[in-house]
C-alpha cells in the first residue's frame, strides 16, 4: 500500500446549501515527457474508464484501471514536437482514433486505431509551418469526418485549413482563414442550423467565429481578446446553445456568450492569465465550471459557476517548480467524482494526477435532511487520524453491510453486518491499525450499493 507524502486541501463554497470542500491527492504518473502540453481524456480501450492522451517529444496514452493505476503506452517515439492531440472515431469503425499537430515537422497527422490501440499514422497535411491544432469533425454532414487545422509561425502568420474527407484516403483542402497567428480551433453548431461552425484563437488579435454556409464557405465574425491562446466550446450558461471560452496568455479568461447564433456578448470571467482550459461540471451541480492551467504562476484554477452568471476563482494546486502547461478533468477509476491531471512543460517533466477525495467539513448536523432514500454520507472528519464517523441511511429494512477496503480491494474492516430497520444510522471507524492512505467504504443492502473514499493521515 502506498503511503501519502503530500496532501493538498482546497476549499470553496458550492451553490448548494452545504459548504463543499475537496482534498486532492497528487501522484506522479510519468516523467517521460519534458515538453508535454495539452492533455485529453478518452476511453481508448472501451472499458468504461477514462484514459489520457498526451503529446510532446513523444506521443503517449495512459490506460487506467478501476483501482486508479496507470499503464503508460507509447504511440510514437519521435513524432515531432506535438502541440495538441484530439481524439475521435475518424473512420466510424467504433474505436477511437486521433489527430495531432506536429510543430517541428510542420505537419498534421491522423492516427488510425486498429481496435487494439495500435495506431497507424497518416500525414494529411505537410508544409503547414507552425502546426498548432487540429480537430476531427463532419463539417458538411456527408457522414464522413473531416479535419480542421490551425497554424501559427515565427513571423506571426496564421492559417486555418479545412480538409474535406473524400472517403478514399484523400482530402480536398479549403483555406478558411489566413492572417494572424492561429493557436487553436474548435467546432460547434452555434446557430442551430445543423451544420458545425468554427471558432479560433489568434494570439495578436482575438477570437474568430466562422459560420458554415452549406457550400464549404464560411462567414467570419471577430471579437478582440488580448493574447488569445486557446478556445473551447460549451454551453456555459445553460441556455441550450454553444458558447465560446478563450484562455488568454498573461491576461484573462474570456467568455463569448451566444445570444442568437450570430451575436456573442464578450465577458471576462477572470483577469489572471490562462494557458489551457477544460469546461467541466466539477462539483456536479448542473452548471459547467472551467478548469484552467496558468503557465506563468504554475497554478491550476477552477472558475466555479455559481449558476447566476457569476464565477469564483479557486486555486486548485501550485506546482513546486514553474511550468505547468496542460490540464484536463477526468474520472479516475470510475468512482463518479471529478479528478484532474496536469502536465509540466520543460521543467519537472511530470505528468501528475490529482485524485479527488471529496469531503465536507460542516458536520452532519448541518446536512440537509433526506427522507426515504438510500444514502452513504462522506465520513467526518476527513482526512482523519485515526478515528472518523460514517453516517448512512437506508430506505427499506434489510440486511446491511458496511465495510472498508484498501485500494487493492482487500477488506480491512467490517463495520456493520446485520439486519436494520429503515432509517438513519451512524457508526465509528477506528483506523489505528492501518497505514496512512486512501481507503474505500461501501454500503450494501438488498440490490443497492454505494461507495465513497476517505483519507487516513497519520
Amino acid at each position: 500500500m502506498k503511503t501519502i507524502s503530500l496532501i493538498m486541501i482546497f476549499a470553496f463554497i458550492s451553490s448548494s446549501l452545504l459548504q463543499a470542500q475537496y482534498a486532492f491527492l497528487p501522484r506522479v504518473v510519468s516523467n517521460s515527457l519534458s515538453i508535454a502540453q495539452n492533455l485529453e481524456n478518452i476511453d481508448f480501450n472501451g472499458d468504461g474508464l477514462d484514459d489520457i492522451l498526451v503529446g510532446g517529444e513523444k506521443l503517449l496514452w495512459f490506460e487506467t484501471d478501476s483501482s486508479g493505476q496507470f499503464i503508460e503506452h507509447e504511440i510514437a517515439s519521435s513524432p515531432g514536437t506535438t502541440i495538441t492531440s484530439r481524439p475521435k472515431d475518424f473512420d466510424n469503425d467504433g474505436d477511437i482514433d486521433f489527430v495531432s499537430s506536429h510543430w517541428t515537422r510542420n505537419a498534421i497527422s491522423l492516427w488510425i486505431n486498429d481496435g487494439s490501440q495500435n495506431f497507424t499514422e497518416q500525414i494529411i497535411l505537410e508544409n503547414f509551418i507552425g502546426a498548432h491544432d487540429a480537430v476531427i469533425a463532419d463539417m458538411n454532414n456527408d457522414g464522413y469526418n473531416d479535419v480542421l487545422c490551425a497554424r501559427g509561425d515565427a513571423n506571426n502568420n496564421g492559417e486555418i485549413i479545412y480538409l474535406m474527407n473524400n472517403n478514399d484516403g484523400s482530402f480536398t483542402s479549403t483555406q478558411v482563414f489566413t492572417g494572424d497567428f492561429c493557436h487553436s480551433v474548435d467546432v460547434s453548431d452555434f446557430n442551430g442550423d445543423g451544420l458545425l461552425d468554427i471558432t479560433s484563437s489568434h494570439v495578436n488579435e482575438g477570437v474568430r467565429i466562422f459560420l458554415n454556409n452549406y457550400d464549404n464557405s464560411f462567414t467570419e465574425y471577430f471579437y478582440p481578446v488580448l493574447s488569445a491562446h486557446f478556445v473551447r466550446t460549451c454551453d456555459l450558461d445553460n441556455d441550450g446553445d454553444a458558447d465560446v471560452l478563450c484562455a488568454a496568455l498573461d491576461y484573462s479568461v474570456c467568455l463569448l456568450e451566444n445570444t442568437d447564433g450570430t451575436t456573442f456578448n464578450k465577458k471576462y470571467l477572470s483577469y489572471r492569465s490562462a494557458l489551457f482550459l477544460d469546461p467541466v461540471d466539477f462539483n456536479r451541480d448542473g452548471h459547467m465550471d472551467v478548469l484552467i492551467s496558468d503557465f506563468s504562476t504554475s497554478d491550476i484554477r477552477l472558475l466555479q459557476n455559481k449558476g447566476d452568471n457569476t464565477f469564483s476563482s479557486v486555486i486548485m494546486n501550485g506546482e513546486t517548480f514553474g511550468g505547468v502547461s496542460g490540464t484536463c478533468a477526468f474520472d479516475l477509476g470510475g468512482d463518479g467524482d471529478i479528478d484532474f491531471i496536469s502536465s509540466n512543460w520543460n521543467r519537472t517533466s511530470e505528468i501528475k494526477v490529482w485524485e479527488n477525495l471529496e469531503f465536507t467539513t460542516t458536520g452532519f448536523e448541518h446536512e440537509k435532511e433526506i427522507s426515504n432514500e438510500f444514502v452513504l454520507y462522506q465520513n467526518y472528519p476527513n482526512p482523519f487520524n485515526p478515528k472518523s464517523n460514517i453516517k448512512y441511511q437506508i430506505e427499506k429494512s434489510g440486511v446491511v453491510e458496511l465495510a472498508v477496503y484498501d485500494l487493492l480491494g482487500r477488506k480491512v474492516s467490517t463495520l456493520v453486518s446485520e439486519y436494520k430497520p429503515a432509517g438513519k444510522y451512524e457508526v465509528n471507524f477506528d483506523g489505528s491499525d492501518l497505514a496512512s492512505g486512501t481507503y474505500l467504504y461501501e454500503l450494501k443492502t438488498g440490490e443497492q450499493s454505494t461507495l465513497r473514499k476517505m483519507l487516513l493521515v497519520k
